[in-house]
């Protein structure tokens, strides 16, 4: 499923979209790839399992995927596993996750402590893949910051032009830095430009075919255009993220596309027929979300649904 997860309109910023996963191209007549490949399926059931908001799943799963990727001296995969743990780690604290069984592994670090890992892993001596790597490293560097309430706006821009001169050739992780610069632009009170790059994070994605993403953008492009003040684009953007997120069968991202799609239609002065509308989408949300277990989010969207009057 994927990102916002828990997701209400106002927490979904803060769902960073884990780093694809991708099986290691080795020559399989030279040497084993037996671990390399179950290393990387691990890894892409923990982001699969982040994604959807099962959080002890993909903690164990990460967990797996780390030691795996240890034993086979594979740093490259170990970068990526510590940069997609800074997102688990951010969604647990948003989710009021207890992390009381991760004692003892490497998950039990801090953001800080991860994000320090990851770094050092890409510029192992030995990871050939190490100076795209740093260029990605950069986009979650902005990232913790405006998860930590930081606001260098403009030195984040410059921070994000500089990487995506790296990762000119490296498509799904330019689609993670335009949705970081809209990040920084919705933060900033730049509506507009924060559409601009969501949309071509959409664009992106939807090139690459990673379905599990399109969603997220359009939820983003949404909430730009319904920050804004541009109601009707929001209401185009939120109804082609409930398409991509049903073709996804993402649970807990349609349950925000409803939540959202009702707060979208009570923005300025809403029509009796909005306030309806409105209101039938808010329940259709917390069904949703009671399907998936999201029990604290349903209840979220039943307040919100009788809120409106």
């Amino acid at each position: 499923m994927k990102k916002y997860s828990i997701l209400s309109f106002a927490v979904a910023f803060f769902f960073f979209a884990p780093l694809c996963s991708f099986a290691a191209k080795k020559d399989a007549s030279m040497v084993n790839t037996l671990v390399a490949e179950e290393a990387d399926r691990t890894f892409g059931i923990a982001n699969k399992s982040l994604a959807a908001g099962d959080l002890r799943k993909a903690a164990n799963y990460f967990v797996s995927a780390y030691k795996l990727a240890f034993s086979i001296d594979d740093t490259d995969l170990l970068t990526r596993i510590c940069l997609s743990s800074i997102s688990f780690k951010i969604a647990s604290v948003s989710m009021g996750y207890d992390e009381a069984h991760l004692s003892g592994t490497y998950l039990a670090s801090s953001t800080a402590e991860l994000f320090d890992k990851a770094v050092m892993f890409s510029k192992f001596p030995g990871n050939s893949n190490g100076a795209v790597l740093s260029g990605v490293c950069e986009i979650y560097s902005v990232r913790l910051a405006l998860s930590e309430g930081k606001s260098d706006y403009q030195g984040y821009i410059s921070v994000l032009t500089s990487a995506e001169k790296v990762l000119s050739k490296e498509t799904n992780y330019l689609a993670q830095l335009y949705r970081t610069k809209g990040d920084v632009y919705m933060r900033s009170g730049n509506y507009a430009s924060a559409r601009d790059f969501y949309q071509k994070s959409a664009d992106m994605n939807t090139k690459n075919k990673v379905l599990g993403e399109i969603g997220m953008d359009w939820y983003n492009v949404a909430r730009s255009c319904s920050l804004g003040g541009k109601k009707k684009d929001a209401i185009n953007a939120i109804e082609q993220a409930i398409k991509y997120d049903r073709d996804a069968e993402n649970t807990s991202g349609l349950g925000a596309d409803y939540l959202a799609y009702a707060k979208i239609l009570m923005k300025g002065n809403p029509s009796e027929d909005e306030k309806s509308l409105a209101r039938k989408f808010a329940e259709w949300s917390s069904f949703i979300y009671d399907a998936g277990d999201f029990a604290s989010d349903a209840e979220k969207a039943r307040k919100y649904m009788d809120s409106i009057f």
